[in-house]
Parts: structure tokens; sequence; C-alpha cells
């Protein structure tokens, strides 16, 4: 799987989850991320992120998410999500689009180039190494996330 587009209209909640980004505490820890980023895990907790898994990563369970929010010049080093928890496997990863961006999401090994538009879900495999240049946009905001996906007895019986 290079990577998975899911486009998302509902534009209510995609703004309710600028606003918690927004709210949020940012975390001082370095990162690859060198912007103004949420915790990896205090969004968990927002109602709009609850309802952004419930109907859209039904079948992933996700154990970080966090917001990035980007300013002109801040980027992203090149990096992958492999994981060397023995406590968490991952073998999806995702960046939800909360603002359109003139400012790509750089797939090394694949030689792509996403460019996002406000609600583009893009999933992802933990090896794929990837990157932001500097931004260009005013404000770019993303939600991330590292998951997997859920075994047949996770999964609600309807």
């Amino acid at each position: 799987m290079a990577f998975q587009i899911i486009k998302i209209k509902n534009t209510k909640m995609l703004n309710k989850i600028i606003s918690d980004i927004k709210k949020a505490k940012k975390s001082k820890e370095t990162t690859n991320v060198k912007a103004k980023r949420t915790d990896w895990k205090s969004l968990l907790k927002e109602n709009s992120i609850k309802y952004f898994l419930d109907k859209y990563l039904t079948n992933y369970f996700i154990y970080e998410i966090w917001g990035n929010i980007y300013k002109e010049k801040d980027y992203v080093l090149e990096h992958d999500h492999i994981n060397t928890s023995p406590h968490m496997y991952f073998d999806t990863c995702g960046v939800l689009f909360l603002t359109n961006t003139k400012t790509p999401l750089n797939f090394t090994s694949m030689l792509k180039k996403h460019l996002g538009k406000k609600g583009d879900l893009l999933l992802f495999k933990p090896n794929e190494l990837h990157s932001v240049d500097k931004v260009i946009d005013k404000e770019r905001i993303t939600l991330s996330f590292n998951g997997r996906m859920k075994e047949e007895y996770e999964k609600e019986k309807n």
C-alpha cells in the first residue's frame, strides 16, 4: 500500500478538531515535528476526536494521536513510525489535513507528494519515510496518529 486517501466532508467536525487542537496544551518534547504540537494522547479525551475515530477509523485501535500547528517556515524532519515499544504494535499511521495546504507531505521511498486539502485523511504503513518541507502556508494544521487494525474479536458485533 502506498497510501490510502479518504475524503472527509464533515466540516463541522473538522472545525471542532481544529478548535480542540488550538486549545490543547502544547508539548515541549523534541521530536521530528519542528512546529507546535500536542502531546501523544491528551486529544483522545476530546469528543471531536472520539467522534472522528468512531466514524472514520472504526476498524482501528489508535494508540497515539496528536495535533500539529505549523506556521510559515516550520517543517518536519524525514522519519518513519516504526515502533520499538514491545507494548504497542503499529501497522497503520495517518494524517488528517485540517487546512488546505501548499506545502506537501513527502513520501521519500515512494517518490510521492501529497498536497493536502481540508478533509483528506491519509493512511500509510509505519515504515514509509516521510517529511514536510519548510511550510509556505500562513497556517497548516494536521492531526496525526499511530495505530493498528483491530483483530476480529475486538470489532463490535452489530
